[in-house]
């Protein structure tokens, strides 16, 4: 069981991929309207929402009063999706992007079905619960005091011990957790990448991690798959996706989200590696993915997201090559052809960007330091194909 290649539990059986519902056009009004406004296009580049199509997925329903469609349906009585959810005034933005003073833990715990075996338990974190025949999987962690609210929204998913944990990475207090989730169930098998069983044990902390690994592993359950993958040190030195091959679902944790990349240079992370992770998701067979935090996204939203990261990268660099100081990098970075703009991020501006700026310039340092070729080897001394025939 505790290797670093895999967990076969049984022998998989194969099935086909989730259907993708299908998205309700809104309907054009007839009315004549006066616009008065300016509309700004792109410098031809893709914006991370505009062509994305939202999914279609069930409300999300407060924990006491879930329930299941596959109980509804032995009961032959209806989903009580006309419930409204507690009421909360928490701002609804990124977690980064609100004010100290906002608990960012008060907000209720609901549950949305995803699909047959899959639910979303949301709060602040993004917790996904894999109900597959006898095995339970729990990917992500909610704060420590909130452990037994998280246990009954559980309960309102299935009646079955969690038999699996995933923590997605160190950060965000999921060492303190993945010491007391494993109470969710007395057999329970808690997964994490060696980097953060690492850092709990340097830290002191109790280690309760029974299974680790270093680039990827597979949990067989009793009809499905689950790849678990670490591509590069990206949000941390820790960072691991979790795929539902069956269904075609990705867990990302905080390497994807709706809002702005916070690298944790402190922790192992990096803008480089970053980007080497999103290759390594969009090489990945999914249509759904579940980020962190923020509303369940597409395959589509990872590809934009992939490519404005790559042009907030590139736009640095090209100011380091232009000789403009750290100081001034936020008022000359280009940002209004893209959707995210730096100035609606203060954490971003003050945290992320002077040290992908300093990133990128130890980067240029290692190019100029590296030797170059003084001549070329006998074998590469013909002339090149690009000059004229004599």
């Amino acid at each position: 069981m505790r290797n670093s290649h895999g967990v076969c539990v049984k022998k998989t059986t194969e099935q086909t991929g989730m259907a993708r519902p299908k998205t309700k056009q809104p309907k054009v009004s007839a009315i004549p309207l006066l616009i008065v406004g300016i509309i700004v296009f792109g410098r031809g580049e893709q914006t991370l929402s505009a062509q994305t199509e939202n999914i279609s997925i069930a409300a999300a329903i407060p924990c006491p009063l879930f329930v299941p469609t596959s109980v509804t349906r032995d009961r032959d009585t209806d989903l009580p999706d006309t419930a409204e959810p507690a009421p909360n005034n928490a701002v609804e933005e990124p977690a980064a992007n609100r004010p100290a003073s906002v608990p960012i833990d008060s907000l209720p715990l609901t549950v949305t079905e995803l699909t047959p075996m899959l639910y979303l338990i949301n709060g602040e974190e993004n917790i996904a619960v894999f109900v597959d025949d006898n095995d339970v999987l729990l990917i992500g962690s909610a704060a420590t005091n909130r452990r037994e609210e998280l246990r009954a929204c559980i309960s309102s998913i299935t009646e079955l011990p969690v038999k699996y944990i995933i923590g997605t990475h160190q950060h965000d207090n999921q060492l303190a957790n993945i010491n007391t989730l494993p109470r969710l169930g007395p057999d329970a098998l808690t997964i994490a990448h060696e980097n953060t069983q690492a850092l709990m044990l340097d830290s002191g902390q109790r280690n309760s991690v029974d299974l680790v690994f270093t680039a990827n592993t597979t949990l067989f359950l009793d009809n499905s798959r689950v790849e678990l993958q670490h591509f590069a040190n990206s949000h941390t030195d820790s960072d691991i996706v979790v795929l539902i091959t069956n269904d075609r679902v990705l867990h990302a944790g905080d390497l994807f989200t709706d809002g702005y990349p916070i690298i944790d240079y402190a922790s192992g992370g990096s803008s480089q590696g970053w980007i080497e992770a999103l290759d390594g998701m969009l090489a990945l067979n999914f249509e759904m993915i579940i980020p962190g935090r923020g509303p369940v996204m597409t395959r589509t939203d990872v590809q934009l997201f992939r490519d404005w990261f790559v042009t907030v990268r590139t736009r640095v660099r090209q100011l380091i090559d232009r000789d403009v100081p750290q100081w001034r990098v936020a008022r000359e970075l280009i940002m209004e052809d893209l959707t995210r703009p730096l100035e609606d991020n203060r954490f971003f501006l003050r945290r992320t960007l002077p040290n992908l700026y300093d990133e990128l310039v130890e980067a240029r340092l290692q190019e100029f330091s590296a030797p170059q070729p003084t001549s070329p080897a006998p074998e590469d001394a013909r002339r090149p194909v690009t000059d004229p025939l004599p």
